[in-house]
């Protein structure tokens, strides 16, 4: 049987912005490597909606008997990206993928592990499972030094390349007018940041008494003339929170809301995300769609992989205690402190994302190119 597929496995079809702007790129690549879009076929939790924006195939990621039946047709099973092979809740999402990759091996699948960040793991079962399933690919990439060293200690060195994530490689297109139109507004004040696009998401051990905290803060140090521009990434996650947001919010300043009636594509949410000054959010696609324009965020960390960016990109970082309910109060001063020097060194910063981002680009170019040589 003609192997003519490249099968795509990851955590897509969720309505996370993050993980479909690295679908959206990923099949970019491979297209680009001359796969005719009908041999493209990706694993989705909404296989129609899949299909409708990315113009492939796909499948339900749950219906085993349809992925076996693709896997004798499949040339190349790409698992990624994202980070997969986590042990946050539970062994679950590393059983799954894991089994996947295991499952294409067995059937003479060729495997690539694409732009995966590897971790938290925090038991010794995740590790060794993880270290087992990334032995049967042929080829593995990650985006971050931690998982490249954790790739060297296994052994596995040899077959990895540190690239960066897809998503930096990612080419704005044009959202609907309608869209676009929400938020031009008359410019500020010469270095002065006046449309602050706001990241937040449920759960993460940010909690009310974090939020309320925020919004003090952002309160205190904001001037009355900057629009605050919400960003509802995951909708599901994001909305509830945001709206909670908008109701502690007591000052002057406008808040406006990104609620498209039509699905945007993710690289309509980066031409969009691009327009504004600055970003300050939890959500890790939404810092890198900001730093890859140039634009400087303040992160909340919420995650490793948020610090991570945040470090490399050398942004502010509101820290929290997720396991602090009640935050103190008389701290505020460190979160305003943060805001006030990010938004007195706004172009400083903005010229160290610039710079970084044009080194996150070309690494993250040599995705496309491995996909590229191994489909040759």
């Amino acid at each position: 049987m003609a192997r003519s597929l490249v099968l795509i496995s990851g955590y897509y079809g969720f309505d996370n912005l993050g993980d479909e702007a690295i679908l959206e790129q990923l099949v970019s690549e491979v297209k680009a490597a001359s796969i005719n879009p009908k041999d493209i076929v990706v694993l989705s939790n909404n296989p129609q909606l899949t299909s409708q924006q990315f113009a492939v195939d796909s499948v339900n990621r749950w219906s085993l008997k349809d992925i076996v039946a693709l896997l004798p047709r499949t040339r190349l099973f790409i698992s990624g990206g994202g980070g997969l092979f986590q042990d946050t809740h539970s062994l679950k999402s590393i059983i799954y993928y894991g089994g996947l990759i295991a499952l294409a091996r067995l059937l003479g699948s060729k495997i690539l592990i694409y732009a995966q960040g590897l971790g938290p793991l925090n038991k010794p079962i995740s590790q060794s499972l993880t270290k087992q399933f990334l032995q049967l690919a042929d080829k593995i990439c990650v985006r971050d030094d931690k998982s490249f060293k954790m790739l060297e200690q296994w052994g596995l060195k040899t077959k990895s390349i540190r690239t960066a994530d897809p998503v930096w490689a990612l080419q704005p297109s044009t959202p609907p007018q309608a869209v676009s139109e929400q938020i031009t507004v008359p410019p500020a004040s010469k270095g002065k940041p006046s449309l602050i696009g706001i990241s937040l998401r449920t759960g993460a051990g940010f909690s009310q008494s974090h939020l309320r905290k925020l919004v003090e803060t952002l309160q205190s140090s904001l001037d009355q003339s900057a629009t605050l521009v919400m960003l509802p990434l995951q909708d599901e996650q994001d909305r509830p929170i945001l709206s909670s947001f908008a109701d502690l919010w007591h000052g002057k300043n406008q808040i406006i809301w990104l609620a498209p009636e039509t699905k945007l594509l993710p690289s309509q949410w980066l031409a969009l995300i691009a327009s504004l000054d600055m970003v300050i959010g939890m959500r890790l696609h939404s810092l890198i769609m900001s730093l890859a324009n140039g634009k400087p965020v303040v992160g909340i960390s919420y995650d490793a992989k948020v610090e991570i960016i945040l470090n490399q990109f050398a942004q502010p970082n509101l820290k929290f205690n997720p396991n602090q309910e009640n935050e103190d109060h008389e701290g505020n001063k460190d979160w305003i402190a943060t805001i006030e020097s990010a938004l007195t060194n706004y172009s400083q910063l903005s010229s160290l994302a610039n710079v970084e981002a044009r080194n996150c680009r070309e690494a993250a170019c040599q995705n496309g190119a491995l996909i590229a040589k191994i489909l040759a």
